[in-house]
């Protein structure tokens, strides 16, 4: 259902004849095109003027908030992948990580910065190109969106889609790639299937290029998005659209094949068999995909159940019920955010855990507490735009929180699941505010102003809740040391081990030589800017499986000319035993010695104490 002043609000006006161009008076291509900004900034209505300075707000404060926490662990992983491809290493056949192919989308970049500038603001930079992709991505979809509604219920959607990454990580990577290809597919979808049918082919290309590059990025994800495409084929073909449905399988096969030959072709199925089968034997004396899954399943029905939640639970599903008065229904919905916020401090103090530290797993919790309050919607007002959204985000609610639950060793703790929830956080979020806006019978703009403004507010003030694996921004206000870190903010442990880091790179990898890291710190690669001589960029103690790493330094006959060991990695027998006994380091034994380090291993190390030992190759 769309409300009448929905109906309005997304008529474009007519573009007038600019007053220049009738008088036949010629124009600089600046002074044209500052001429159409002002026009059109006076042609927009007050919301729509409102939502763009709400959305230059958000983009400041964003350029503002990257700028903290600069772990060395999963925040520089992606950056590492991305350098590591940029130096020209292939997919699975180097890096047996399938989670590279993600961070390939921001090798380009990587590649163009280090060849102008060198590692100086890198770290800093490529979360500055995710902004630009992010906001990129967030104009189409706001236009998109606009098809159907009103400008504050589109600012609402897309932020609440766009604000929220895995893990607080910002940058191009196997969880930020899937997320913005699923909030095109849904947002753009939605505009083939219900918006101008003289626009619907324009709208379905966008999903046809970027959903494979998602599916592909997040392989987990990979049948979810095909089910996506699947059910909005299904609805294009309802529709009687089916010219757009051409153009989306058309648009989808002109990325699908180029990037299934490249794999097939030029890596090799022989390569991706064996990372899979590299990655499945790593992990399978941790735990099992059905132990990963059983584990988050019963964590966040204990979330959901647990008494210091119910109150949020509770006030969230009574907007369902009709027997309530609608007043304290429509409130209900909008207080919920503060609500739910307030049970995270709680706790806090009780239990001396917040499970909901982290915007994606506020985003995932959000949500499914909405679910039946915008299914009610659908079913008793008939909104046709909900109704789509449900349906577009329902394989990734259903089978892509399975898949990216049982392939994560995260859990529910660090907000992983973006790339399966966001989907279902957009349609919920546009359900509620059409919920608030229209549940009194007559358009509520006020309910609405204040829902979308509390939202948002909550939103972004959970992303001041912590930096990954680190404390809050709070606490990070110390400028990290010059190189790849410069520009960002750190504080206590994790600045102390940024300069550790920074120090031991820059005192024993000396330009042009190449690097092994033996542990989590994946941050080194970063500092130091060396080309991995590894097969796998995050190297730890893999047991046997140790040898999948010796067998690739023996055929490509590559060396590293420093390792780097991370003191936490080491067992507590020390060093020289651990390289007699772990497959890896006493491959190395004969070629390399220990230069230093020895005294910053101590046995139970947690990794932002642990120090480096550090080997050289023989002669170096």
């Amino acid at each position: 259902m769309t409300t009448a002043e929905d109906a309005a609000a997304v008529r474009p006006p007519a573009d007038p004849v600019p007053g220049a161009v009738r008088a036949g008076v010629s124009r600089g291509p600046a002074v044209r095109g500052a001429s159409r900004v002002s026009a059109a900034w006076r042609r927009a209505a007050a919301e729509e003027r409102a939502v763009g300075l709400a959305s230059l707000g958000l983009l400041l404060w964003f350029l503002v908030r990257v700028r903290s926490g600069a772990d060395l662990y999963d925040g520089s992983h992606v950056v590492a992948l991305a350098q590591r491809i940029a130096q020209g290493d292939r997919l699975f056949a180097d890096e047996m990580n399938a989670q590279a192919v993600g961070s390939a989308a921001g090798a380009p970049f990587v590649w163009a910065w280090i060849h102008l500038f060198g590692q100086a603001y890198l770290v800093l930079a490529y979360r500055y190109c995710y902004l630009l992709v992010a906001v990129l991505v967030g104009v189409l979809c706001y236009r998109a969106l606009r098809t159907r509604m009103r400008p504050l219920i589109a600012f609402a959607a897309v932020t609440s889609s766009l604000v929220v990454t895995s893990y607080h990580v910002v940058g191009l990577s196997y969880n930020t790639v899937p997320t913005l290809a699923m909030v095109i597919l849904v947002c753009c979808g939605t505009a083939a299937v219900l918006g101008p049918r003289h626009q619907a082919r324009r709208w379905v290309v966008p999903v046809g290029l970027t959903a494979p590059l998602g599916a592909v990025s997040l392989q987990s994800l990979l049948p979810a998005v095909g089910l996506s495409l699947l059910v909005l084929a299904v609805l294009l073909w309802r529709a009687g659209r089916r010219d757009a449905l051409w153009w989306l399988v058309g648009s989808s096969a002109l990325v699908t094949i180029p990037v299934a030959g490249y794999f097939l072709g030029v890596v090799g199925w022989s390569a991706i068999q064996e990372t899979v089968d590299y990655t499945v034997a790593y992990q399978r004396p941790r735990s099992t995909p059905m132990e990963r899954l059983s584990f988050t399943t019963v964590s966040w029905l204990k979330e959901l159940t647990t008494p210091v939640r119910l109150p949020a639970v509770l006030l969230g599903l009574s907007a369902a019920v009709p027997r309530l008065p609608v007043r304290w229904r429509r409130a209900a919905l909008v207080a919920f955010p503060v609500v739910l916020g307030l049970t995270s401090i709680a706790a806090l103090l009780i239990h001396k855990i917040n499970m909901m530290r982290y915007a994606g797993s506020i985003q995932l919790y959000t949500a499914l507490v909405m679910l039946p309050v915008c299914v009610w919607w659908v079913l008793t007002r008939g909104d046709r735009d909900v109704r789509t959204l449900l349906l577009l985000a329902l394989p990734t609610a259903v089978v892509g929180h399975p898949m990216v639950a049982a392939t994560t060793f995260a859990g529910p703790w660090y907000g992983e699941f973006p790339p399966a929830s966001v989907a279902l956080a957009l349609a919920t979020t546009v359900g509620v505010c059409r919920v608030v806006q229209g549940l009194t019978g007559r358009v509520d703009t006020v309910a609405l102003k204040r829902c979308v403004l509390v939202s948002t507010v909550v939103l972004l003030i959970t992303q001041l809740s912590t930096n990954f694996y680190s404390n809050s921004p709070w606490a990070a206000l110390t400028p990290a040391p010059r190189g790849a870190y410069s520009g960002l903010y750190s504080g206590g442990r994790e600045l102390w081990h940024l300069r550790l880091v920074q120090d031991t790179t820059d005192t024993w990898v000396r330009p042009g030589e190449t690097l092994m890291v033996y542990g989590a710190v994946t941050g080194a690669f970063v500092t130091s800017g060396a080309r991995a001589d590894t097969n796998i960029v995050w190297l730890e103690d893999f047991g046997p499986q140790g040898s999948h790493t010796v067998d690739w330094l023996r055929r490509t006959g590559r060396v590293p000319d420093v390792v780097l060991v991370s003191t936490d990695a080491i067992q507590g027998d020390g060093i020289e035993a651990m390289m007699y006994r772990d497959p890896v380091l006493a491959s190395l034994r004969s070629t390399h010695r220990i230069v230093a380090g020895l005294n910053y291993f101590s046995p139970a190390q947690f990794r932002s104490e642990a120090g480096f030992v550090v080997l050289r190759r023989t002669g170096s």
